[in-house]
């Protein structure tokens, strides 16, 4: 005997707009029967209300109303900032050729006459959703994409940058060097100071010329196998030292876990570089909190290559309770270059960026006003098989 497949319930939230008190009732036990919820409107007026205050899955709505029929109804929620991709299905006994034109011209995604096949109208349902889903689907692809191009294509042109950069920064450090060394104490010193200026600047160029070849994926470092507690542990007792005293700092660290490859150099830059970012964000008080455990069969998005994340990892997290991160900030945060401060230096996330996805690791970033700032730092454990227990 087959078993019987369960079939899928709609589980939408719904506006239903009609004057008919009768069809409300029989619409909203249809519909609360599909795990639907489901608010009603009686007119356009009230309806342009609850659409104001509240957001829907789909709306139905009638098109013979006192007062604003159903079709200014539609035209005016079109105009709403949330209005443009919402699913709208007339339901009305105006049938005739001219008012369906008149629907479909005032922004309706479907017309159904009355008296309508409840059947029929779950199948449209349920087809809209699936369609949204596929344009949700298609979108997030395109994201993915773009973002995927984007980085590829700074991350060529800081290569080559850095290259050229780099052999012109080695032939001015060498210059500097050897005048400092045979010519420097001449004169009344200024020379020396001049000098050493030059050494200062040229030296915080060739740092930055490390971040970029970081972010380019051009400086792999001495990837090694190790306990992730080892440099995290380091890197917490080295800036409690330097901390701000107004800063309350904590340390999670979960122990005995297993190890992951990586640079232990690389790895404390990335953490190092969250910390900067987490003590500057809580200002003249507040906390930050460094951690460290492992997620089996994690099921995410990573926040900066947009890809579903699946698998054993091993989280690095900074927290903190300072100012959230805009939402349009969000978008751009792992950019190279992009920084919200006045006076940006380097490459800020987009180093994190870099480190991580070198070492098959991916990010998750949480934000959110009154709260502050969640990022995760994923790495695939390491097994003695020498195998990286991840997927994406």
């Amino acid at each position: 005997m087959k078993k019987k497949t369960e079939k899928k319930k709609l589980d939408a939230k719904i506006l239903v707009i009609d004057d008919d008190p009768i069809i409300r009732l029989a619409l909203k036990s249809f519909l609360e029967s599909q795990d639907c919820e489901v608010h009603e409107a009686d007119n356009g007026t009230l309806a342009l209300q609850k659409f104001e205050r509240e957001s829907y899955d789909f709306v139905l709505l009638d098109t013979v109303m006192p007062g604003m029929d159903g079709f200014e109804v539609c035209e005016a929620i079109r105009r709403h900032e949330r209005g443009g991709e919402i699913p709208i299905i007339m339901i009305t006994v105006m049938n005739d050729e001219a008012s369906i034109e008149k629907g479909f011209g005032a922004g309706a995604s479907d017309y159904i006459p009355k008296p309508f096949n409840w059947s029929l109208l779950l199948y449209r349902l349920k087809n809209l959703v699936e369609r949204l889903h596929s344009e949700e689907r298609q979108k997030q692809l395109q994201l993915k994409l773009q973002r995927i191009k984007k980085i590829e294509a700074i991350g060529q042109a800081s290569r080559g940058i850095a290259h050229e950069f780099n052999n012109l920064l080695t032939t001015i450090l060498g210059y500097t060097n050897l005048s400092l060394e045979q010519y420097a104490q001449q004169g009344d010193g200024k020379l020396y100071e001049y000098l050493t200026e030059v050494q200062t600047a040229g030296s915080r160029a060739h740092a930055l010329v490390k971040k970029m070849l970081a972010y380019s994926h051009d400086d792999a470092g001495l990837p090694e196998v190790l306990d992730p507690a080892l440099p995290v542990a380091e890197l917490v007792a080295a800036r409690r030292q330097s901390k701000p005293a107004h800063i309350v700092f904590e340390d999670r660290l979960e122990p005995e876990l297993p190890p992951i490859k990586i640079d232990p150099g690389l790895l404390g830059q990335a953490v190092d570089n969250l910390l900067d970012n987490a003590f500057e964000a809580v200002g003249t008080g507040g906390f930050v909190a460094v951690g460290l455990r492992r997620y089996v069969n994690l099921n995410k998005r990573c926040e900066s290559c947009l890809q579903e994340v699946s698998g054993d990892y091993i989280e690095i997290f900074v927290q903190d309770n300072g100012s959230a991160i805009d939402p349009q900030v969000m978008e751009r945060i792992f950019d190279p270059f992009f920084s919200t401060k006045e006076m940006a230096e380097g490459m800020g996330l987009s180093i994190v960026h870099g480190i991580v996805h070198r070492n098959h690791g991916h990010v998750l970033v949480e934000s959110e006003p009154e709260k502050g700032t969640l990022v995760r730092l994923l790495f695939p454990v390491y097994t003695e098989s020498g195998e990286l227990q991840w997927r994406a």
